[in-house]
């Protein structure tokens, strides 16, 4: 008996070396691989900081770097909630960016952006389940001067002045974002910033900027309060001269990128007790 006890032993510990230096060589090589990729390299380092684990994942396992191809697991992969950013032990984070469908609708007399998308994660990964649902008027929005910028601010950068101009003709948009199969969203409206920039060879790259305050929520964010920043983008091969064209591409649909960051409180922490005197100056200020 204890002759075969100590044969398992031997052979135990040969499997331990053998698994100890497999590890070291696929550890070796993804780390090679890594080199040859900056990009992909810096983000693989950020993925270890926070789940060291990641670190044995076998090398064999990686894809080539592209946006179109489900990524390797990595410490964001699937996830939309990012406590150690958070301020405070109440704050929830999220992040998240969604993959768009838009056209341009309403022409001539009310003129807004509609657009369909699904969430994915950091890695393009699809999020099962969650997606959005956004409009932005531009009825009222100064089109030209999306094709502007703002001078350059003067210094000292932590005091005033600031010079606003070609960054004030903003509208409004609304955001709604679903997960859960839709059991639960949040829904926000705040000011959107269009900006365009001709690229060399015809084309051009897209932007909105656009802040939000939420105004509601469903299931699991159900009286939630909290605040949204959105960073849209999309290119085009080519941009036409006339506006008339450039409505008329818009209006055919195309696709764009939204990188959503939200910072907000769940209900259970929130403590809002509402004076209805108030509520009812407010009303009569506002007519609302």
């Amino acid at each position: 008996m204890k002759s075969a006890e100590r044969a398992t032993e031997k052979t135990c510990s040969s499997c331990r070396q053998d698994t100890m230096s497999n590890i070291g060589m696929n550890l070796f090589r993804g780390m090679a691989n890594l080199m040859t990729i900056p990009m992909r390299m810096f983000g693989e380092i950020a993925g270890f900081m926070t789940n060291s684990s990641s670190m044995f994942t076998a090398a064999g396992e990686r894809l080539p770097f592209s946006r179109y191809e489900t990524r390797p697991p990595t410490a964001s992969a699937g996830n939309i909630e990012y406590p150690l950013i958070a301020q405070g032990p109440l704050e929830t984070v999220l992040a998240f960016t969604t993959d768009e469908q838009i056209f341009l609708k309403g022409l001539p007399d009310n003129p807004y952006f509609s657009s369909h998308g699904v969430l994915v994660d950091f890695q393009h990964n699809r999020l099962p389940g969650m997606f959005s649902r956004l409009s932005f008027p531009i009825k009222n929005v100064d089109v030209a001067d999306a094709n502007l910028w703002p001078p350059v601010q003067p210094e000292p950068f932590d005091e005033p002045t600031l010079f606003e101009v070609h960054a004030d003709k903003h509208g409004f948009s609304k955001q709604a974002y679903f997960f859960d199969g839709g059991e639960s969203s949040l829904v926000t409206v705040g000011p959107s910033l269009p900006k365009i920039v001709r690229l060399k060879g015809g084309g051009a790259q897209f932007w909105v900027a656009s802040n939000g305050v939420i105004t509601q929520g469903t299931g699991k964010y159900k009286g939630v309060r909290g605040i949204s920043a959105y960073n849209g983008s999309s290119i085009f091969p080519t941009w036409p001269e006339k506006e008339s064209e450039q409505f008329e591409m818009l209006s055919n649909g195309f696709n764009a990128l939204v990188s959503a960051y939200f910072k907000l409180v769940p209900q259970a922490n929130i403590d809002e007790q509402f004076d209805p005197n108030l509520v009812q100056s407010w009303q009569k200020i506002t007519g609302k």
